[in-house]
């Protein structure tokens, strides 16, 4: 027992990043990483371009932004390694952290074979203090897809006033 406490320790930030995120309205910006599908791996981009405050204690957050895929060398040699296109997404963040973000359509429509997906997972923060998007993407055909790994990799662009 005396060695329990530093075993546990590493696990008090974990929960304390299971809840709604420290600064919704800081989410914004742009995520790159990939999501697997049966078809094989597939690059993909997040941008979060919105984050406001919902009157609603369930989901005390809503989402905008935008969902990009493309090829990747890891799998490029699947059914489907050469699709590239995006679509529109809207969400919310729940009061227990989760989120949920549903295709809204096509912005840029591949020729054939992917679908446009909903995401669900958690915003958290990785220990060198980058922004993560951890989950899954959800098609209409069940387990189709599966795991869905994004890093913010650039802030959303200052906007400025006319």
């Amino acid at each position: 027992m005396l060695f329990a406490a530093p075993l546990l320790a590493p696990l008090a930030p974990v929960a304390a990043r299971a809840g709604l995120p420290a600064d919704p309205p800081g989410l914004t910006g742009f995520y790159g990483g990939s999501h697997v599908c049966e078809s094989g791996e597939h690059g993909a981009l997040l941008e979060i371009t919105r984050v406001v405050a919902s009157e609603t204690p369930e989901y005390p957050w809503r989402l905008e932004g935008s969902y990009a895929v493309f090829p990747v060398i890891g799998g490029r040699a699947g059914v489907y390694g050469e699709i590239a296109g995006s679509f529109a997404l809207l969400g919310e963040i729940r009061a227990d952290g989760q989120v949920t973000l549903d295709a809204l359509g096509w912005l840029i429509m591949p020729p054939a074979g992917e679908g446009a997906g909903d995401l669900a997972g958690r915003f958290t923060v990785r220990g060198d203090g980058l922004v993560q998007f951890e989950g899954r993407i959800e098609t209409e055909v069940a387990d189709e897809c599966g795991a869905v790994l994004l890093t913010r990799a650039l802030p959303a662009p200052e906007r400025t006033e006319p």
